[in-house]
């Protein structure tokens, strides 16, 4: 009688189910679909960090310039005392050449030294949307001007998403002259 029967050999095979195989791809997959949803939200802010770095340092570099000449200015001439307006004209103590800060049909901040041409105070990223200066002073003291004006970040037509733009302030008072 022939025995049929083949011993029993333990063979293992070696290689992965495909249960193994999928659950492997939907792991990798959401994996891959969180580190590019991450790297989109840092570029993201990113670009917000930036429009937002860009529109505050140049209004406070602006404003800190303007506070400057005023304080160290003899009379506002433009606006007069009690109005207001878009152009600021100082005149300087002594010999020294009038300042006058304004606005260019870019919205460019400028100042413009006696009969020198203007130099631009706010560079090209930037658009000043509205420049109010009043003079506030009374009869009898030094003159004191408050500034006022939005600043917003240029941007592209791609890049509407990342605009930014905000509303700054300041007084300065005129020192005495003796």
């Amino acid at each position: 009688m022939f025995n049929c029967m083949r011993p029993h050999t333990n063979h293992k095979e070696s290689g992965y189910t495909l249960f193994e195989l999928l659950l492997y791809i939907v792991i990798s997959g959401s994996l891959l679909l969180a580190l590019s949803g991450f790297y989109g939200l840092t570029v993201a802010s990113r670009a917000k960090f930036h429009a937002t770095q860009e529109v505050d340092s140049q209004a406070v570099a602006a404003l800190e310039l303007i506070t400057r000449v005023v304080r160290n200015g003899k009379q506002a001439t433009t606006p007069v005392a009690g109005s207001s307006a878009s152009t600021l004209t100082i005149t300087q103590p002594g010999s020294q050449p009038t300042i006058v800060f304004d606005i260019d049909t870019n919205g460019t901040l400028r100042m413009k030294t006696g009969a020198n041409n203007p130099v631009n105070i706010t560079n090209d990223k930037v658009n000043i949307t509205s420049f109010t200066v009043s003079n506030v002073s009374r009869p009898s003291t030094p003159g004191s001007i408050t500034i006022a004006m939005s600043m917003e970040r240029k941007t592209s037509f791609q890049a509407k998403k990342y605009r930014y733009s905000n509303t700054y302030s300041a007084v300065a008072t005129m020192r005495p002259q003796l």
